[in-house]
């Protein structure tokens, strides 16, 4: 036998499969890290008085592979805000955190982060340019990096063990 078809080939294969599955794990994991550190250290942060300079609410609606229905929403906000005598701009509204449900997006857009509010500003006092809206964290976003990267190591750890 020739190419792909023989065993080692497809060992080979199953490796390289499983340590992109390793990597992108370990990604997702660092990043969920690095996010619900973000959210925790904002609860502290010092704040500002900012401008909301641009909000919006997208709303797509699909259907599924299985003729079921969906909504999503996505919402994006853009501000303002001066520490210190110097101008910064931002777009985070979260660290961490799934996204809005229509009623929350919808909600944001025309009330709490409409375009013109004056919103209070979280910003990191060791770098003023960081900063969000609302503080803390859902911390189910590192245990679902952490699930994903449990996962393709158990892949790893298969692929190994097929090798030998």
């Amino acid at each position: 036998m020739t190419g792909w078809r023989e065993e080692k080939d497809l060992v080979v294969a199953g490796a390289i499969m499983a340590a992109i599955g390793w990597v992108s794990g370990t990604a997702a994991l660092v990043w969920g890290l690095t996010e619900v550190r973000g959210g925790i250290r904002s609860k502290s942060w010092p704040t500002v008085q900012g401008t909301v300079t641009d909000s919006q609410v997208h709303i797509k609606e699909f259907t599924d592979d299985n003729g079921q229905p969906h909504v999503d929403a996505r919402f994006t906000v853009k501000y303002a805000y001066e520490v210190g005598g110097v101008s910064y701009t931002s777009e985070r509204l979260s660290y961490a955190t799934w996204g809005p449900s229509v009623y929350e997006a919808q909600k944001w857009g025309d009330e709490e982060y409409r375009s013109g509010r004056t919103v209070t500003v979280h910003y990191d006092p060791k770098k003023p340019e960081e900063s969000t809206l609302q503080t803390g964290c859902d911390a189910s976003i590192l245990l679902g990096a952490g699930i994903f990267f449990g996962l393709a190591s158990i892949g790893i750890l298969i692929a190994l063990s097929v090798i030998e």
